[in-house]
């Protein structure tokens, strides 16, 4: 849709739907899609869980935590925000979480424990911009695994503590 020449009318003038389409809703559609939002949010899509996940493997394993966008365009990005609780079983395992678009890791390690010497809980957060180039519905997602450590199990929202994923469509 390109910009077209606002029309200037007449008293008395008919005015049809066709003309008031050409000349006022296209325009303005123009106008918002390619001039005035470039680098604002379009949309935002958050998810949550309080479901526990466990894994003593030391290899990824979901997270119960997701959110789907589905972007209005394909030049469009999608600014993800992660804020999750993690927890050792055993003092000094080492947890790493992923983020997924699909079943494709786009950031690994988003977030490295380390040798953590206890087992209190913690709070990983994480940002990620991400590139996607679609108009279709895209679920992002955590995973986590126990990276080192003496064999215990590693947790996600253990005791029912929330974490969540923020999705935000920006216009590019």
């Amino acid at each position: 849709m390109s910009w077209v020449t606002p029309r200037t009318w007449v008293s008395a003038e008919l005015v049809s739907a066709s003309l008031m389409n050409t000349h006022v809703r296209d325009n303005l559609l123009y106008l918002y899609s390619n001039l005035l939002l470039t680098g604002m949010v379009r949309q935002v899509v958050q998810g949550s869980t309080t479901s526990a996940a466990t894994s003593a493997a030391n290899t990824y394993a979901d997270t119960n935590l997701t959110a789907t966008i589905t972007p209005t365009s394909t030049s469009n990005k999608v600014l993800v925000l992660i804020s999750q609780a993690f927890a050792n079983s055993v003092s000094g395992d080492q947890i790493q979480a992923q983020l997924l678009r699909g079943a494709s890791a786009i950031l690994t390690p988003f977030w490295d424990s380390g040798t953590y010497t206890s087992t209190l809980p913690y709070i990983a957060s994480a940002q990620y911009l991400d590139s996607p180039a679609s108009v279709s519905a895209l679920t992002y997602k955590t995973q986590f695994k126990r990276a080192s450590g003496s064999g215990g199990n590693v947790n996600a929202q253990l005791g029912s503590r929330v974490s969540g994923i923020t999705l935000m469509e920006i216009v590019g």
